[in-house]
Formats: C-alpha cells, structure tokens, sequence
C-alpha cells in the first residue's frame, strides 16, 4: 500500500509539473541604420558614413496571457553595436585640414535595465560604452593639436563617454517582427562640429524562452523524490 501511495503521488506531481503557459523572455534582435549624423554649422565639414557595423538585442519580459508578445514593462539592453566611419574636412577652419576615422557604440551589457512603457516609449540610462577611436590628420590638420611636423599622424580619441541615455519609441504587442527608435540627447559635438545620434532598429529574429512557474520546480522535484522511494521500496522488497 505504501508503495502504491508513494507511486501515486509522483505521478500526480510530474503530471503537474509542466503547467500551463507561463510568462517569457523574449531576446528581440534589430538591425541598427543611422547612428551618429552632423547638425548645424560647425568647425568645418564633418560628413559619416553609413554604419559598418549595426546592431543591438533587447530582452523584453511578457505576461502569461500573451507570452509570445512584447508587453509594456521591464526591458535590458543586452547588446548594442555601432561603429562608423567619419571625415572632417577645413576642420577649425583651416583649409585643407582633414580629420578621419571611426566612432562607435559598443555595449554588452548582459542587462541594462531600461522600460517600455504603455504608450511604447523605450529608455535606457546610465549606459557607457560610447568610443571615440582613434583619428587620423593629414599635414593641414596635425599642427592643429600641435603635432608639427608630420605629414600624417594617428592618435588616440580620448575618453569613453558615459552616463549615455537612450530614449525612443518601442513597439508593443503585436508578434509581427516590429521597429524601435532610439536617440540620446547628450552628443552635441565632435571636434568642433555639431552631431546628433539617432537610430533605427528593424527587428530581425525573435527568441522567445519561457519563465517557469514558481510552483513548477517544486512539483518536479516532489514528483522525482517520490519516484525515488518507489525504486528504493522495490529494492528492499527484493
């Protein structure tokens, strides 16, 4: 008789165990088009390239009520990469001065908390990551920084920004690959000249993980202990 109780209670807890739907992560990945771009009149002609590299992944959490669906409330900013190429030419008006290189954003943050609100606008604070790489002059710009005598020079950028804010509009809802907008306020300029940062992420792939119920590693355990006695039962019995 003990045997057969403790058999059936394993049985009713694994058959438990699984449950119903439960909330989930999703993993959102986007590909990433603007970046960093050149605004108002500023210390010679700053022109950038397209991104050479653009991408980011946001991990959204949703309710057990649409589990495949992005929801409002917490969201962390996995990973975020930018990198473009950049010219700066008459650079503090001097002519001829060329300045070059590449900027970019480079964040693996494993989880920066952010949030989507109900109206679908996305935020994120406190980020670091943004790299000023290093730039090239030519023999106009180098004695600008005070590097005469040279015809070309490569140096280092500088600091890392941080404290970067990301602030948009996200995409809620629907399971259909979706769009989100992101920008920061904080970069006004570059070597002198004037720049915003805005992009564009158009959703690519989406990685949906269930959250399991609190109840539901508890059942599963009963139930595998209960499974345990049986078989320790059965032995002594032989």
């Amino acid at each position: 008789m003990r045997k057969l109780t403790i058999g059936l209670f394993a049985l009713v807890a694994l058959a438990i165990g699984p449950g119903v739907a439960s909330a989930a992560n999703i993993d959102v990945t986007y590909n990433l088009t603007g970046g960093f771009a050149p605004t108002g009149a500023g210390t010679g002609t700053l022109t950038m390239a397209a991104p050479v590299i653009g991408t980011a992944t946001i991990r959204y959490t949703s309710p057990a009520s649409a589990p495949t669906s992005i929801n409002a409330g917490a969201a962390q900013l996995q990973t975020f990469s930018i990198f473009q190429q950049w010219t700066l030419t008459n650079a503090f008006s001097v002519q001829g001065a060329i300045f070059n290189g590449y900027v970019g954003i480079q964040m693996n943050t494993g989880g920066q908390a952010g949030a989507l609100t109900g109206g679908g606008a996305l935020g994120f604070a406190g980020l670091n990551g943004v790299q000023p790489l290093p730039i090239h002059c030519n023999a106009a710009a180098c004695p600008i920084f005070g590097l005469t005598g040279f015809t070309s020079m490569q140096f280092s950028a500088g600091t890392a920004i941080v404290g970067l804010s990301l602030n948009g509009a996200g995409h809620l809802g629907t399971v259909a690959p979706g769009i989100v907008g992101l920008s920061s306020p904080q970069l006004t300029s570059f070597l002198g000249a004037g720049i915003t940062f805005n992009v564009t992420g158009t959703e690519v792939s989406r990685v949906v993980a269930p959250i399991p119920e609190p109840g539901t590693g508890m059942l599963l355990m009963l139930g595998l202990t209960g499974l345990a006695g049986v078989s320790s039962a059965a032995r002594r019995r032989s």
